[in-house]
């Protein structure tokens, strides 16, 4: 997680920078949730759905 968090800080600082010429001094990464395959496969949303991941 923490490698991930380092790249996309990289990325996203490159990024912003190329496009608006300021200098980035601070990007917040929070992680809300990890999927581990195969942990919650059965489980489903109150309507019946299973829930949607964002990958």
């Amino acid at each position: 997680i923490l490698e991930a968090a380092k790249n996309i800080r990289t990325h996203v600082t490159d990024a912003v920078e190329t496009m608006t010429g300021l200098e980035v001094v601070e990007i917040n990464i929070n992680v809300l949730d990890v999927h581990v395959p195969g942990s919650d496969d059965d489980d489903e949303s109150d309507s019946g759905q299973k829930k949607s991941r964002v990958q």
